[in-house]
């Protein structure tokens, strides 16, 4: 076997013996080979990295960067929205920025009383009151599931020392739903219950939610004359289209069984509905042969015993033995002045009579038809002895087309 000399030598000889482009080939390709191994050895020794938080406002961005920082907590940020850091830090870092009040969700809630400032005036108390509220109704919404951020404005008015100039409390809501997500009515709903609920003296009327594509997802409450009017609400208007559809869909599928095929006839139902809630009370007052007797009061006086009954003229003087002042002497009651006994009886009835009365409340739900307007047209090729009338009659029927409501059928 070759010394490490001899070897060394060899290598030299057959290096000299090469030519140019073999050299170049071999210095390249070793050069490549040390350039891979201490990638290799780079990315196998480097931390693996994972999402901290995403979806993060600036505000929150920017606070956690600095904690990470204090805590020399190596990190990356993807763009200004995402922060990651080691895999193996990862929860032990999201529950101490927890700990710190880390994300706060771009806003401010009742951590802002945390620190008594005894210099501040009563209007700034109050404008960081309004602002910690709406920073805790903001991050309470943001806690369903469907919604990836909320902002929360409130308006608070100032008292007035009339109260028929006050005005009321106001406020407006703007949601971010998450990507391929739709915020449902119930839950719109719920978002406004909880806000009027949570501010003193503001009425679901007043609240206003939108979404950040700017549509009102909410309706006013109360709007029964603007469906008087002919303005239907969202829920009002998808309540007139469910009952046509239903129409519709009665009225096609029977003409479809009676002509063959459902291809030869065209329904088309317009509905006026009246969303207006109504209650009557009546009162009905009704006198019949025999009275009815309400109550009855009977007083009896009886008396017996010895003496005679009082009588005479009523006054003082008559009944005085003494002198008067004329010297004439006094007269004494008339009566019964022989011995015996004295027998007085009274007996007084009180009957207090009424009449019969009948009181109905009625309570009138939202939602009666008050007018119908059906149209169809139908193929009949005369394969099948079907007349126009039949076809009125069964829409007629099937619809429940009254013409004394002002109804109107029309079949061609």
């Amino acid at each position: 076997m070759a010394s490490p000399a001899e070897a060394i030598k060899n290598a030299q000889t057959g290096w000299q013996k090469l030519e140019v482009n073999q050299k170049m080939i071999i210095l390249i390709t070793v050069i490549l080979f040390v350039v891979a191994l201490g990638s290799l050895i780079y990315w196998v020794s480097r931390p693996s990295y994972s999402v901290l938080f995403s979806n993060l406002s600036p505000e929150d961005a920017s606070s956690i960067v600095t904690k990470l920082q204090e805590k020399k907590i190596p990190y990356q940020l993807s763009g200004t929205q995402t922060i990651q850091v080691p895999s193996d830090q990862v929860y032990e870092t999201r529950i101490e920025l927890a700990g710190a009040g880390l994300p706060q969700g771009g806003t401010v809630g009742f951590e802002i009383f945390d620190q008594s400032n005894f210099g501040l005036s009563e209007f700034t108390q109050k404008v960081n009151y309004r602002r910690a509220l709406e920073g805790e109704l903001g991050r309470t919404i943001s806690q369903i599931d469907e919604i990836g951020g909320a902002r929360v404005h409130i308006v608070i008015p100032e008292p007035s020392l009339y109260t028929d100039k006050e005005n009321p409390a106001t406020a407006s809501v703007i949601i971010k739903p998450k990507p391929g997500v739709k915020i449902s009515d119930g839950q719109v709903q719920g978002i406004v219950n909880l806000i009027s609920k949570s501010v003193e003296g503001l009425k679901t009327e007043n609240i206003t939610v939108v979404d950040t594509s700017g549509n009102v997802l909410n309706e006013a409450t109360g709007d029964s004359e603007a469906g008087l009017a002919g303005n239907y609400s969202r829920t009002q208007l998808e309540a007139k289209v469910a009952y046509e559809n239903q129409v519709e869909k009665s009225i096609h599928s029977m003409l479809g069984t009676v002509l063959g095929n459902d291809n030869n006839a065209v329904v088309r139902v317009n509905a006026d509905l009246d969303f207006t809630s109504k209650q009557t009370h009546t009162n009905k007052v009704e006198q019949g042969n025999n009275p009815v007797v309400v109550s009855t009061q009977k007083e009896t006086e009886k008396y017996e015993g010895a003496g005679s009954m009082p009588g005479g003229i009523a006054g003082i003087s008559s009944q005085n033995p003494s002198s008067t002042a004329s010297g004439s002497s006094a007269t004494y009651p008339a009566g019964n002045t022989s011995a015996g006994n004295s027998t007085y009886k009274r007996s007084n009835e009180t009957v207090n009579y009424d009449s019969t009365k009948i009181e109905e409340s009625e309570i009138k739900p939202p939602g009666e038809v008050k007018k119908l307007s059906v149209a169809v047209v139908v193929n009949n090729d005369g394969s099948k002895p079907i007349r126009d009338t039949t076809i009125e009659q069964l829409v007629t029927a099937a619809a429940g087309i009254d013409k004394s409501r002002g109804d109107v059928l029309t079949v061609s």
